[in-house]
C-alpha cells in the first residue's frame, strides 16, 4: 500500500498542471482510510484517504489476490460553512476536480499490483460534509513472496496475476 501512496503521490505531481489550469488545487493530504471524513480529525482538504480490501486465491503455492481500493475524496472541510448548497459553478468545480483525479488513477500500477480499473462511484453525504468515494479493482500480487529471487511475477490484460517458481513449469 505505500508504494500505491507513493506512485499516486508521484502522479499528482507530474499532473499538477490539469488542477492549477483549471483553478482546483492539488490534493494535499493523503493517508489510509480510517474514518476521517466523519471524525473530528483535522486535516487539509483536498484529501484523499484509501481503503482497501483483498481477496485472495490460492493458486498452487503461490496467492493470488483481487484488490478493490477506494479512494476516499475530500474536496471541502465542510459545507455548512458555504451558507447553504453549493452554487452551480462549485458543483461543476467539484465534478471538474473528480474528473481530473479519475485520470490520474486510471491505469495507475505497482510492481506488486496490475492497472487500476475503475469499478464504480459514489457519493458519502454526512452531516459534516459531502464527499466522493472512487472505486477500483486491481490483480495483486502477495509482496512477501513477489520480494523473493526465486520468484518470478507475470501480469497481463488476460489472466490473473500469477505467481510461479521457476522450474515449476
Amino acid at each position: 500500500m505505500i508504494e500505491l501512496i507513493q506512485k499516486i503521490q508521484t502522479r499528482l505531481t507530474a499532473e499538477a498542471s490539469l488542477f492549477t489550469e483549471a483553478g482546483l488545487p492539488t490534493i494535499s493530504y493523503i493517508d489510509k482510510y480510517r474514518g476521517q471524513p466523519t471524525s473530528t480529525e483535522v486535516y487539509t482538504t483536498p484529501a484523499m484517504f484509501i481503503e482497501s480490501k483483498t481477496t485472495w486465491k490460492k493458486d498452487g503455492r503461490a496467492y493470488n489476490g483481487n484488490r478493490q481500493i477506494n479512494f476516499h475524496v475530500v474536496t471541502e472541510a465542510d459545507l455548512g460553512h458555504s451558507g447553504g448548497s453549493p452554487t452551480l459553478q462549485e458543483k461543476f468545480a467539484s465534478e471538474t476536480y473528480y474528473n481530473i483525479i479519475r485520470r490520474v488513477l486510471d491505469d495507475l500500477d505497482t510492481e506488486d499490483s496490475g492497472k487500476l480499473k475503475r469499478l464504480e462511484e459514489k457519493s458519502a453525504d454526512t452531516q459534516l460534509i459531502n464527499y466522493q468515494i472512487i472505486s477500483y479493482e486491481c490483480i495483486y500480487a502477495d509482496p512477501l513472496i513477489a520480494g523473493l529471487d526465486y520468484v518470478e511475477v507475470a501480469a497481463d490484460e488476460s489472466r490473473i496475476l500469477q505467481i510461479e517458481k521457476l522450474g515449476l513449469r
